[in-house]
């Protein structure tokens, strides 16, 4: 049977997501001595507001709070052959390109594909893939500041 909740991010991920100003009330959280915990059945909370804690949100929610909270629309496609592509707006041409929207054969160039060819990948595994790509622009910009 297939597990149908939702992927929670990885310990790495939350690590960089609470250096990178995640504050959204979550269900799930790292404790830095015993692991993976599940606040269910209380009020969701950030944890990321304590040093022995970390937020973990799901991959879903994560990838919201970077539309949400920095700006990015990102997302998930399946393109023709089944495979799945990532996508990040034009938003971020700093960080991918420097191309105006339309490109000299006059077509729509406002998304870009992050990563196009990842055969036999989940869903999920994309979505996560979608996610360390964000971290790491994010990341870097702010490093650059």
């Amino acid at each position: 049977m297939q597990d149908k909740s939702l992927q929670i991010v990885s310990y790495e991920q939350a690590q960089k997501l609470k250096k990178l100003g995640f504050e959204w009330e979550v269900q799930h959280y790292y404790d830095l001595t015993f692991g993976l915990f599940n606040y269910e059945g209380k009020p969701n909370h950030n944890f990321n507001d304590n040093t022995a804690t970390i937020s973990a949100p799901t991959i879903a929610l994560a990838l919201k709070w970077f539309r949400d909270e920095r700006g990015i629309p990102n997302g998930i496609s399946v393109i023709d052959n089944g495979e799945y592509a990532l996508f990040l707006s034009e938003y971020i041409e700093n960080y991918v390109s420097s191309d105006d929207s339309i490109d000299d054969e006059g077509n729509d160039v406002n998304t870009k594909v992050v990563c196009l060819d990842m055969p036999d990948v989940t869903y999920e595994e994309c979505e996560s893939a979608l996610l360390d790509k964000l971290i790491e622009l994010e990341m870097n910009k702010e490093k650059e500041q």
